[in-house]
């Protein structure tokens, strides 16, 4: 396919300034400032979509003047001393038909003398002397922006400017330092619009461009540049479309192609080369771009949220995600980190380009959700990706807190202290921390595990005499959860808890207990939360509990009650990234009856078996 062009003078001088004050554009008025006003030369007149930006016509010409358009100035007088430099002037008035425009802005009153007033479009972002820089990007959307398009005036030599001058003392001529190129897509092979085009320059076309404000026949000089441009719309491309793209002037030979390519959903394009030449400054290119059927597939990954979008977990929509790899293993970003947001319907598509190399297959990916008010996290093993085709990824959005103690292991710390009888540490209420065991951030008194089932903690009873005057002590477990840290600094939210439970004894007393009328008493609990962010041990009491009264449970279930036979509780609390649940087990039997022979001491263990814990942000 061959791709035409041909070379358009800019015939009249254009000119367009950017639609706000650049950062250190000098905009505030000196001591004993006056209002005044320049003008500028006739320009072609264009019609455009957005009033509040100098844009390009639809014939790739011309321009004309747009509201909060901006040129800088400065004024030297005959001692060649700078009376002032790079002033802001803002547009104030245009004719009808936009031949003409006025600036105005406000600068030092100036002696009488004949000055050499200088001036660019728009406002440089920096400046050094006269000399103005502008930032020519490489990746464009693919319209006309006007801070894109650097403009140097003639120098006029006039007298001083004076207050409520209307504009006719100092008139400029403004000329192009850009290059543009007008892409026409007459035909498209692809099968499907493109979303993107790049075009490979052999020499840098974009980056810093700075222009000298006292010489418009100077070349403008280009740092920090980049061979390739893209454009890249928010409204994919098809037949029938024209797309701009502003360089920085460069002069190529025939030799030294330009090579296009389009991009799709499904791949790129084969690539496309137009002979080189000089994309001089102050002209347009037209270029015909035939878009050539498909030459490489993407490799793509389609990510997806559940329906509920976290709803069902999290308690709240997720908004935005962010993956981190491994070291080594990169995302399309060339990264190991690569954040998005989801689509309305929880999706995203990763474009992996054919240049990229299969490093992320089975690796462990953490993934952060955010939502309104949470961040929270899990790990992605990634799949086996087939490249060069689909590879569909849903997430799994976690609670808020969740805990099955699936990975806990066998252990005990002052829970199943001897059986029915006394034992040196049966008092102990010291707390621990259950991260070396399974229970990441978890901590507990008198508490124990078994591997991969649950954790309990115990109440211990023990008692000695007999009758009314016997004597008894409960020794009661704790356990607190980790913090709820997921909740964002700053944020209270209504939450909602569930966890399931049952209760238990030591085996002896069981069967005691059904022998002798349940008088050896039932284990019960409370629970509730706090913001105690150490380690509460079994002699402290909740600190918020739910419950007005213990609540007491069963005497036969074990580690291996089937889920099925167990109880689950359910509150609401405002919580924030500080909170975290509480459980209290204790014993609700007071001492020795003097008929039971033989039981006068009945020491032992009552259990609280806890397991599954869920805490989600209520969404209703």
């Amino acid at each position: 396919m061959r791709i035409n062009f041909r070379i358009i003078w800019l015939a009249l001088p254009l000119v367009f300034g950017a639609c706000s004050d650049s950062s250190d554009a000098d905009t505030r008025p000196a001591t004993e400032t006056i209002s005044v006003s320049v003008g500028s030369g006739p320009k072609i007149d264009i019609e455009s979509e957005d009033k509040s930006r100098t844009q390009l016509g639809e014939d790739g010409v011309s321009v004309k003047w747009a509201s909060d358009d901006q040129i800088a100035l400065w004024a030297v007088n005959s001692r060649s001393e700078t009376v002032f430099s790079k002033q802001a002037f803002k547009l104030y008035h245009y004719n009808t038909d936009y031949n003409t425009a006025k600036f105005r802005g406000d600068i030092p009153q100036m002696p009488a003398d004949t000055y050499t007033y200088y001036a660019v479009s728009p406002v440089p972002s920096e400046s050094d002397g006269t000399q103005a820089t502008y930032l020519i990007p490489d990746v464009q959307d693919g319209g006309f922006n006007g801070d894109w398009d650097v403009m140097v005036a003639d120098p006029v030599k006039a007298p001083a400017l004076e207050k409520n001058d209307t504009g006719e003392t100092v008139q400029f001529q403004f000329r192009h330092k850009v290059h543009v190129l007008k892409i026409r897509i007459p035909k498209n092979d692809l099968g499907e619009k493109v979303s993107e085009i790049t075009l490979a320059f052999p020499q840098p076309v974009t980056g810093r461009m700075t222009v000298d404000a006292a010489d418009p026949d100077a070349a403008p000089t280009l740092t920090d540049g980049n061979n390739t441009l893209t454009l890249r719309f928010d409204t994919p491309k098809g037949a029938g479309d024209v797309v701009f793209a502003v360089i920085a002037p460069v002069e190529l030979t025939a030799e030294q192609p330009v090579t296009i390519t389009a991009i799709c959903e499904a791949g790129e394009s084969e690539p496309r080369d137009i002979p080189g030449k000089h994309f001089s400054e102050g002209h347009t290119t037209p270029i015909a771009y035939h878009i050539p059927a498909i030459g490489r597939y993407y490799t793509r990954l389609n990510f997806s949220l559940p329906a509920d979008k976290g709803m069902a977990t999290l308690g709240e929509a997720v908004g935005k995600i962010t993956l981190t790899a491994p070291e080594g293993s990169l995302f399309d970003n060339g990264t190991n980190i690569c954040q998005f947001t989801p689509d309305a319907e929880g999706k995203y598509t990763m474009v992996l380009k054919p240049s990229w190399t299969d490093n992320l297959s089975g690796k462990a990916v953490t993934v952060q959700y955010e939502s309104e008010s949470a961040v929270v996290s899990n790990t992605l093993t990634m799949p086996q990706i087939t490249e060069f085709g689909n590879n569909d990824i849903t997430f799994s959005v976690p609670y808020l807190l969740a805990e099955d103690f699936s990975n806990i292991i066998q252990f005990d710390y002052d829970c199943n202290v001897g059986t029915g009888t006394s034992s040196s540490s049966a008092g102990n209420k010291d707390a621990h921390l259950l991260s070396d065991k399974g229970a990441i951030g978890w901590t507990a008194a008198r508490v124990g595990g078994e591997t991969g089932k649950c954790i309990r903690s115990s109440c211990r009873f023990e008692g000695g005499g007999v009758g009314k005057a016997s004597s008894y002590a409960r020794y009661p477990g704790r356990i607190d959860s980790p913090p709820v840290s997921g909740i964002k600094s700053g944020k209270t939210v209504r939450v909602r808890v569930s966890f399931d439970y049952v209760g238990g004894q030591d085996s002896w007393m069981m069967d005691s207990n059904k022998n002798k009328g349940g008088t050896y008493g039932n284990p019960t609990f409370n629970y509730g939360y706090t913001t105690n962010s150490g380690q509460p041990n079994g002699g402290d009491n909740l600190e918020n509990p739910v419950e007005a009264e213990d609540i007491a449970l069963e005497t036969d279930k074990s580690w291996n009650t089937p889920l099925s036979n167990w109880n689950t509780k359910t509150f609401l609390a405002d919580f924030n990234s500080a909170h975290r649940i509480s459980w209290k087990v204790n014993v609700n039997r007071i001492g020795n009856v003097s008929s039971w022979t033989g039981i006068f001491g009945a020491n032992g263990n009552h259990y609280l078996y806890l397991d599954n814990i869920k805490v989600s942000i209520v969404n209703e």
